[in-house]
């Protein structure tokens, strides 16, 4: 768990591991890209590698995005996104609402990290969360690792990791 390219992203002290690395972009030029795209990122810590690796990609393609925000994200990449109308949307149970700034968001013991960066038209994102809707009302988020002591949220969301952590997960293909 945590592992990252970054030598000074040390949740675990372990011994280094050389891992052969390929920027998106580069991996994706040998091969055909169509349809709706979502991009799933867990870089730990390495998110300036990612995203000058995937410039191309996500100017061409305007892939969704999903990431994690556990502290605050490098502006010149919102910046790059802003540029190409992309909007950042928290990941919660109240729905797709277009936020200014990336941080995490916290409702009482709830901790939510996960964001949707999205070109698409605020109107498709209302359509989608709402075909999806149903299935969230069902989970108990008091069973869920979003629900978490102050403590907890307090060192996520404030604590000193050395790093932006921007990771991103998966949600959905639409």
């Amino acid at each position: 768990m945590s592992a990252s390219l970054r030598s000074d992203f040390a949740f675990h002290k372990t011994p280094p591991i050389l891992v052969r690395t390929v920027s998106l972009d580069s991996y994706l030029r040998a091969r055909a890209l169509s349809g709706r795209t979502v991009i799933k990122v867990d870089v730990e810590g390495a998110e300036d590698a990612f995203f000058r690796g995937a410039r191309h990609t996500i100017a061409t393609h305007r892939p969704d995005i999903v990431a994690e925000v556990a502290t605050s994200a490098a502006p010149q990449y919102t910046e790059m996104l802003g540029d190409l109308g992309y909007r950042w949307y928290p990941i919660t149970d109240q729905g797709l609402v277009p936020v200014q700034e990336l941080q995490p968001t916290v409702r009482g013991n709830l901790l939510f990290l996960n964001y949707l960066f999205s070109a698409r038209p605020p109107e498709d994102l209302a359509a989608l969360f709402e075909r999806i809707r149903p299935a969230i009302r069902k989970i108990d988020l008091s069973q869920t690792s979003k629900f978490v002591d102050q403590d907890h949220i307090h060192r996520a969301v404030y604590g000193s990791t050395g790093a932006a952590l921007c990771s991103a997960f998966a949600m959905f293909s639409a």
